[in-house]
């Protein structure tokens, strides 16, 4: 009984349910057309006022106040009141609002600049940094490369902006000779000719005449695999000293 009791209670408010949104339905019909309100965000004015008079709607833009949008392009329209499918009566005035474009403006164009500069810039525009990615390229180390979004979008999602920075040049990567006991000078020429950086240091008190002196020790040792861009230190001395 109890159930059937539920289910009758339940159908008893549905109907009520039903018979009064056909009420207010039908009243509103007695009373003048009622249509679905059409929407005219992001449209130029001229354009809104041609789609709302094709129903039977009325345009007013509120002059008092205009809104920032971060998507809607600057003198389109914002906001309307009522709402974009809201039941209303035909010959009704939509309010609207107009947008003033982007907060932030553009994004500045910092491709060029230095990681620290570019930021700082990014920052007085009212964006953030996002994410900072980095590459090899023939720009300098430390050089911002790219940026996403380019410049001069407006309304920028979440306000980062992404960057790419030069790693500076793909350093060659060498195999390290066996240099110990061989002259100096002999060593200097095959460094030379191979590009690799190399410094040499002298044990206390020995003579610096690069002619008499040998590789006593090399870092790293020979058959390490060296990046072009490190530097190769050898120990020499006198040949006596070997």
């Amino acid at each position: 009984m109890k159930k059937l009791f539920f289910y009758i209670l339940v159908l008893t408010i549905g109907g009520i349910l039903s018979f009064l949104s056909f009420w207010y339905t039908l009243r509103l019909n007695v009373k003048g057309e009622v249509i679905k309100t059409p929407s005219v965000i992001s449209k130029p004015v001229d354009e809104a006022v041609k789609i709302l008079k094709k129903n039977d709607l009325y345009l007013t833009v509120n002059k008092t106040r205009k809104v920032y949008s971060d998507y809607i392009e600057k003198g389109n329209i914002a906001i309307q009141i009522p709402e974009p499918g809201r039941l209303i009566k035909k010959g009704r005035k939509i309010e609207v609002f107009i947008s003033k474009g982007s907060r932030r403006g553009n994004v500045p164009d910092v491709e060029g600049l230095t990681i620290e500069e570019a930021s700082k810039k990014i920052n007085i525009h009212g964006l953030k940094v996002s994410r900072i990615a980095s590459v090899y390229s023939d720009k300098p180390e430390g050089i911002v490369i790219a940026q996403s979004p380019e410049s001069g979008v407006s309304g920028v999602f979440n306000d980062k902006v992404k960057l790419l920075v030069s790693k500076g040049k793909k350093p060659e990567y060498f195999k390290v000779p066996d240099l110990r006991y061989k002259p100096l000078t002999e060593v200097e020429k095959i460094l030379k000719k191979e590009h690799i950086q190399y410094v040499v240091k002298t044990f206390a008190n020995q003579i610096r005449d690069k002619r008499i002196l040998f590789v006593k020790e090399q870092f790293p040792l020979p058959g390490y695999i060296l990046p072009s861009d490190k530097i190769l230190t050898l120990k020499v001395v006198m040949r006596e000293n070997l």
